[in-house]
């Protein structure tokens, strides 16, 4: 699976995480929420959805959490090809 959650530095907000698919970011939302209780801000822009960490994240943790998600969604959709 290609990594389509991206992140950047933003010196005004932080560590700051975006993506396109609409239908990841959803499911990224849920895991934040559900799985690991994140607290961060999420802006829905016409193309895509970003996600405000804050100055306090760092951006090594963030792709780390992003990675455990995106390896999350490989493996279900190994064994539930409906799931995804």
């Amino acid at each position: 699976m290609e990594k389509s959650i991206e992140t950047k530095y933003e010196e005004e907000f932080g560590v700051v995480a975006y993506c396109e698919d609409s239908d990841l970011a959803d499911k990224f939302d849920d895991f934040l929420t559900e799985s690991l209780y994140v607290f961060y801000e999420m802006k829905f822009l016409e193309n895509k959805t970003e996600y405000y960490f804050g100055k306090a994240s760092c951006q090594e943790a963030v792709n780390k959490i992003i990675d455990s998600f995106l390896a999350k969604c490989q493996r279900q959709f190994k064994f539930d090809p409906l799931w995804g």
